[in-house]
């Protein structure tokens, strides 16, 4: 990660920005899902158990989905909270990118989640959120991405 760490301003940023979102908006892991199906729907069809619902509003009311949601918010709380320890965070990415690839994800929702990511940060953190901000999440985005996509790669190797 050495050519690719974070300045003290963009970690700044971004924490100050998602503490905005994971501090005080109970329903952004919600949010986060209708955007990813909005965005990329065939990525819904990995959550088995929403198969033959189609209204997004009636699929968050689902209880499993609901407890992934509130998982992947804290996930991403964790990633954040590693921002400052690399070592840690590409444990931490890596190791969700290879649960996700024993399940058969392909990296390729990862790679394609920045469009829903970004704009997703944008709308939640409200008057955090700058010019400045967003180039730190974009970086961090990139970080992020490749520790998920290597850990899919390492578990999909034979």
């Amino acid at each position: 990660m050495s050519d690719t760490t974070l300045t003290p301003s963009e970690k700044a940023a971004i924490k100050a920005s998602w503490e905005v979102i994971y501090g005080g908006q109970p329903d952004s892991g919600n949010d986060l899902t209708k955007r990813l199906f909005t965005e990329i729907p065939e990525t819904k069809a990995h959550f088995k158990y929403l198969d033959g619902i189609d209204d997004l509003e009636v699929a968050c009311q689902n209880k499993r989905l609901q407890y992934v949601n509130g998982e992947m918010m804290k996930m991403l709380n964790s990633f954040v909270d590693a921002l400052d320890n690399p070592d840690t965070l590409m444990q931490r990415l890596t190791a969700l990118g290879t649960a996700h690839g024993k399940r058969k994800i392909p990296a390729k929702f990862f790679e394609a989640l920045e469009p829903v990511l970004v704009p997703w940060i944008e709308a939640r953190s409200a008057d955090a959120y700058s010019a400045e901000v967003k180039v730190a999440w974009l970086k961090a985005w990139g970080i992020i991405q490749k520790g998920i996509v290597d850990g899919i790669n390492t578990a999909t190797t034979p």
